[in-house]
C-alpha cells in the first residue's frame, strides 16, 4: 500500500522525537538511495530519427541506470561490445537499419550507440531510472471513466487533492486536466477523483500524474515501509548509537533482499529469452 511522505514521518515519529520536516528529506534521501542501487522504477524514452545532427549517438536520459530493452519501429535490437563496432572505409557508421547497440560512458554523459544510422523511423529504449532529475511525474493506468469522474489504482486518497496531469491513449497525447480532487474508494476499482478543468482520462489511458513526488515516493508501494528504516538510522545517529544501528542493519537488509529479488527476476528474463 502506498503511503504520503506524511503518514511515513509519522510512522518515523514513533521512534524518534524529530522534525517532520527533517524525517520527510530524510525519506526522500532514502528513496534516491534505493533507486540507484535496486532497479525499481522503469521508465522510457522515444527518439525520432534521423537526429538534429545525423549522429548514431543518442543522449540518454539524466535518470538513466541500466538499459532494459531497446527497439527501432518495433523490432528488439541486441546489445553488442564496442569491438564488434564495424565502419565504413571513411570511418564512419553506415546508414541502414539498426540491429544492435552499445552504451558509451563519457565525463560528460551517457550515449546509445546504433551499429547503423536509419534516416526514419523511431528508437524506443526502456530503462531502470535512478530518480536523478525527475520531474516530480508518477503514472497510473485509468482503471474506469465515467462522466462524473476517473478511477486510479492508488490509496493515497486526499493526499493528491489539488495536482494536476495528462493522460495518454496508445502513447497519443496529452491530454491535460487541473486540480484532481478525491471522491471516494472501492474495494475492486481504486479510488475515484474528479477534476476542476480539462479532459477526463478515458478507460485504459495512462496518466501522470505533476508534483506526485511533493506527495509520496515514486517507488513501488510496497517498499515505502523500508524507507522508514533509513530515515530513523539517520536521525537517531548521535542521540541513540543503539537504535541507529538497529535500524541501519534492517535497511541494509532489505537492500540486499531487494536485490536478491532483481536479480531472480533477471535470470528468469535470460532464460526464457535463451529458450
Amino acid at each position: 500500500m502506498e503511503m504520503s511522505w506524511d503518514k511515513l514521518a509519522d510512522r518515523c515519529q514513533l521512534f524518534v522525537d524529530t522534525n517532520k520536516g527533517l524525517l520527510i528529506e530524510l525519506l526522500k534521501e532514502a528513496e534516491m538511495e534505493m533507486a540507484r542501487q535496486c532497479d525499481l522504477v522503469e521508465e522510457t524514452q522515444k527518439y525520432t530519427m534521423p537526429t538534429p545532427a545525423g549522429s548514431q549517438n543518442l543522449i540518454l536520459p539524466q535518470d538513466y541506470k541500466r538499459m532494459t530493452a531497446v527497439w527501432y519501429n518495433g523490432s528488439r535490437l541486441h546489445p553488442m561490445a564496442d569491438v564488434e563496432v564495424s565502419l565504413n572505409n571513411s570511418n564512419n557508421f553506415e546508414s541502414g537499419t539498426p540491429s544492435h547497440f552499445s552504451i558509451q560512458r563519457h565525463p560528460h554523459g551517457e550515449y546509445l550507440v546504433l551499429d547503423r544510422i536509419p534516416t526514419s523511423g523511431d528508437i524506443k529504449i526502456s530503462y531502470s531510472s535512478t530518480l536523478t532529475g525527475k520531474l516530480n511525474a508518477n503514472k497510473f493506468l485509468c482503471i474506469f471513466h465515467s462522466g462524473s469522474g476517473f478511477w486510479i489504482d492508488t490509496s493515497l486518497g486526499s493526499a493528491l487533492n489539488g495536482l494536476n496531469g495528462n493522460s495518454y491513449i496508445d502513447g497519443v497525447g496529452p491530454t491535460s486536466f487541473t486540480n484532481m480532487q478525491y471522491e471516494l474508494s472501492s474495494n475492486n476499482s481504486g479510488q475515484k477523483f474528479t477534476i476542476e478543468s480539462g479532459t477526463y482520462p478515458t478507460t485504459s489511458a495512462m496518466i501522470d500524474i505533476q508534483y506526485y513526488r511533493n506527495v509520496a515516493p515514486i517507488i513501488p508501494g510496497q517498499y515505502h515501509k523500508d524507507l522508514c528504516d533509513y530515515a530513523i538510522a539517520i536521525a537517531s545517529a548521535k542521540a541513540n548509537p543503539e537504535m541507529h544501528n538497529k535500524h541501519l542493519s534492517l535497511w541494509l537488509n532489505n537492500i540486499e533482499k531487494i536485490k536478491n529479488e532483481d536479480a531472480d527476476r533477471e535470470l528468469i528474463h535470460q532464460i526464457r529469452s535463451e529458450i
